[in-house]
């Protein structure tokens, strides 16, 4: 699979070129469908068009591989054009968009520490289920439910077969994760008053953008034909996508057929038995990070990580959208340009929240790497941005 990647693509994914001008990570959503197919073959003008034309996928919608993965993540719908799609699998393409079979895809390995908040991403799938973290100062065991097998996805598509819809009014998504983010080789850097705290920032950050299906436990892909669906809620096959039953290939194949009453009959993928299971749709990306640990001056306190749903989490998010206004109000951006999110680090023998900001653009833009120049106004403006004179939250 590196072998057959385009040169320049993956120096620039690296961040070894600049990584202008060059597309590295923007992927399709392939909704061509079989009406589609009908109509065209309908129209005079378009019957000696080839139905392989890699014209068409100019016109594909496209994103940003890192929001691709939760805007178009299998069992999703979205609206084109007054017409509601539902995400299907992944597109097993990558390569060359009109082959007709099936190219070797991307599959890697990332983790985290539940205690001190280190990040991991391996590329290739590894081996071994045990991992020991590799910070010094932390060495314990990762968390199973912590190591994700990530598939890379080069595209996304729908069912040809399945019939759209205008009906925009119970639109299904799939739960948003939120990133895993770190920053290496940065060291510390006490606040203008240390009492408050200390932060750290650079160029070299890693950015781990995921997603687990809807019920957080993975996805089901048949790496034969792509269709992909959610485990279930209990981690195991989905109804729609297991090995006891036959499916069908998302997309139209050699062995489809049109029936005399003008219907199509589709034919079984056959892969039953090359389903994976529990697999993380992600992508990294190197780019500037910010991170900022914040202590209570009085009891020198703090913001300790209280697990999954416990109120610290929500307060440190509310403190980093805060900073990331702050932020970009004082570098002119507009917002989006940074992400934000939190993760827990190790300090003084304790589970610490750590508030993050990061460039969206891979590579980096110098945008969250820039904070602790202006540490004191940012600071100002998020306690100001956070006075709300109509509630108390």
């Amino acid at each position: 699979r590196h072998m057959g990647e385009y040169l320049l693509r993956d120096l620039a994914a690296r961040t070894f070129l600049p990584g202008y001008g060059f597309p590295t990570d923007v992927v399709n959503f392939d909704n061509f469908t079989i009406e589609d197919y009908i109509r065209t073959q309908k129209q005079k003008e378009q019957k000696k068009d080839r139905e392989d034309n890699i014209s068409r996928y100019k016109g594909l919608p496209s994103r940003n591989l890192a929001i691709a993965i939760r805007e178009y993540a299998p069992g999703a719908e979205i609206v084109l054009d007054g017409r509601v799609f539902r995400s299907a699998g992944v597109s097993l393409h990558w390569h060359n968009l009109a082959a007709d079979i099936n190219e070797a895809q991307k599959f890697d390995r990332a983790w985290r520490c539940h205690r001190c908040g280190e990040l991991g991403y391996e590329e290739g799938i590894g081996e071994g289920s045990n991992i020991l973290c590799t910070n010094s100062d932390c060495g314990v065991e990762i968390r199973s439910e912590n190591i994700k097998k990530v598939l890379v996805p080069a595209g996304f598509v729908t069912d040809a077969y399945e019939s759209t819809t205008n009906n925009v009014e119970h639109q299904k998504y799939i739960p948003v994760q939120q990133p895993w983010v770190i920053v290496k080789n940065a060291p510390k850097v006490a606040l203008p008053d240390p009492a408050l705290g200390f932060m750290r920032a650079g160029p070299d950050g890693l950015v781990f953008n995921h997603s687990d299906g809807e019920f957080s436990k993975g996805f089901a892909v048949c790496m034969q034909c792509g269709r992909a669906h959610s485990m279930d809620k209990n981690g195991e096959f989905p109804q729609e996508l297991n090995t006891a039953r036959t499916h069908t290939s998302p997309r139209p194949g050699k062995e489809d057929r049109f029936q005399d009453n003008g219907s199509p009959k589709v034919a079984n993928c056959g892969g039953q038995g090359s389903l994976q299971t529990n697999i993380t749709l992600g992508a990294q990306s190197r780019t500037d990070v910010f991170e900022l640990v914040l202590r209570q001056p009085a009891s020198n306190e703090y913001l300790i990580d209280d697990g999954e749903n416990g109120s610290n989490r929500s307060v440190a998010l509310t403190l980093t959208v805060a900073l990331r206004f702050a932020l970009a109000s004082k570098l002119g951006v507009s917002a989006s340009e940074l992400g934000f999110g939190t993760r827990p680090a190790k300090i003084d023998g304790q589970s610490v929240l750590v508030i993050q900001l990061y460039d969206e653009l891979s590579g980096g833009a110098g945008f969250a790497s820039s904070a602790p120049e202006h540490i004191e106004f940012v600071l100002q403006e998020m306690f100001e941005n956070l006075q709300c004179e109509h509630c108390d939250t």
